[in-house]
């Protein structure tokens, strides 16, 4: 079990943001499928991964859950959750409630009927990237994504592990960067380059900007990324 006390607070931008409009299947609802829990240390991400934060009935529909009642769930549930979790959050986030088989088709386009084959583990709830899968002839596979409308990108429905066969997502419902993430930014002055680190605050696809937040704490959007392995 882990308690509060096992980790310190991370600064405010690596809060938990929790998303505006998702699609999610089945009759609980993980607090995964409402937030990306990937800047979370390894161990606590793995606890909040199996936090349910909602439980319903059967049948298709729209809810609307408050995220104040969402991270109360979480952290009566896993104090350790505390730091990353505002307290003065309040607002609504509407889940789209369907059936497993629909939630799979609305990540996959008649197009892209071939397979992929995971590469490295996924934690459910994480936003999906280019790099996590290959190419693969397709199997027997089981409902993999969910896709997050707030971002407009995928996320694991489930954990994900190497050579799992998925459907194929098509390239624009996958993250090139994500919250949390590090990436360098290359400046050059005549001869000079200069290189500094920033942390991604919003998903990002590629050849799109994307937002970033340097150690001095300033917010800025930098060019479409480069593809990363």
């Amino acid at each position: 079990m882990i308690s509060a006390g096992e980790t310190s607070g991370p600064p405010g931008v690596h809060q938990l943001r929790f998303v505006r409009d998702v699609a999610a299947a089945g009759l609980q609802i993980p607090l995964s499928a409402l937030t990306d829990l990937s800047m979370l240390p390894p161990v606590l991400r793995a606890s909040a991964a199996k936090v349910i934060v909602v439980a319903r009935g059967g049948g298709q529909g729209q809810l609307a859950i408050s995220t104040r009642q969402v991270g109360a769930s979480a952290r009566a549930q896993l104090p350790a959750l505390s730091p990353w979790i505002a307290r003065d959050e309040d607002r609504i986030i509407r889940v789209r409630v369907m059936s497993a088989a629909r939630t799979t088709q609305e990540t996959t386009t008649s197009e892209d009927r071939n397979c992929l084959q995971v590469v490295r583990p996924v934690s459910v709830g994480s936003l999906m990237r280019r790099g996590d899968f290959q190419v693969a002839a397709c199997g027997r596979d089981r409902v993999a994504f969910s896709y997050d409308h707030t971002w407009g990108v995928a996320r694991a429905a489930r954990d994900l592990e190497p050579g799992d066969i998925t459907p194929r997502l098509p390239t624009k419902a996958l993250a090139e960067s994500v919250p949390g993430q590090e990436i360098y930014l290359r400046t050059r002055v005549g001869p000079v380059v200069v290189e500094r680190a920033v942390h991604v605050v919003e998903p990002a696809r590629l050849g799109r900007g994307v937002i970033v937040r340097a150690q001095d704490g300033n917010v800025f959007a930098v060019p479409a990324l480069a593809p990363t392995p």
